[in-house]
């Protein structure tokens, strides 16, 4: 009876050994902080950092790697009469999700917003973007820092777009820290597309709200 005993605890506790190792796997985050030491946040490891080639006035960039970072409706940027310029931008990996028609690109982003030069004109959003009424106009409070909050939704030519825009005036500069996914419609495809199921959508959302959630302004 002690060996049983014995053996079964062995087995308990390498269960539990096994259980904290993926578990550890699962969460394991990096800390990214801006070059001038103004915010950090924390980002799981599983994210893609992006990377702008090129950039013109009034025009998206251009990212890398292509296949997580650029979609027909731009995650990593969206250009606009505030004229935004992305600080940094990390995206959910497509090679997760490869084999599904549906799923696009999905991403992260912190942009400070030149043209906003009053909190007044940072708290009023773009012009330009297509606002959901939802949760438009809320107060999101990240780690003491009052950030409002814009759904960026939009439709067209097949694409969607599900997008969440915060912003804050922190020392004069406009802040702006986004969640874009963004999908094809399957209804343009001549053949039943595969589809990401709403857990899959969660994983993704997920991931990046990890990076949302523990961003801070260190000056």
């Amino acid at each position: 009876m002690r060996r049983i005993r014995r053996s079964l605890a062995t087995i308990f506790a390498f269960f539990l050994c096994a259980l904290s190792a993926t578990l550890s796997a699962q969460t394991a985050l990096q800390t990214f902080a801006s070059a001038d030491g103004t915010f950090q946040f924390k980002y799981s490891e599983l994210l893609v950092r992006c990377m702008e080639q090129k950039h013109e006035e009034g025009n998206p960039g251009l990212w890398i790697p292509a296949n997580s970072c650029e979609s027909y409706t731009p995650v990593c940027d969206y250009p606009g009469s505030q004229g935004n310029r992305t600080l940094v931008c990390f995206a959910y990996p497509k090679d997760k999700f490869k084999d599904y028609d549906t799923f696009e690109a999905a991403a992260f982003s912190v942009a400070e917003v030149k043209g906003a030069l009053t909190q007044k004109e940072c708290l009023s959003g773009s012009p330009d973007w297509i606002i959901d009424p939802g949760e438009s106009g809320k107060i999101a409070d990240i780690n003491h820092e009052k950030f409002k909050v814009f759904e960026a939704d939009g439709v067209g030519m097949g694409h969607i777009l599900d997008g969440k825009v915060y912003r804050n005036f922190h020392r004069n500069t406009c802040y702006e820290l986004s969640i874009r996914m963004t999908s094809t419609n399957p209804g343009v495809f001549d053949r039943p597309a595969k589809e990401l199921t709403q857990k899959d959508w969660d994983e993704v959302r997920d991931r990046l709200e990890q990076a949302l959630d523990s961003f801070r302004f260190l000056k």
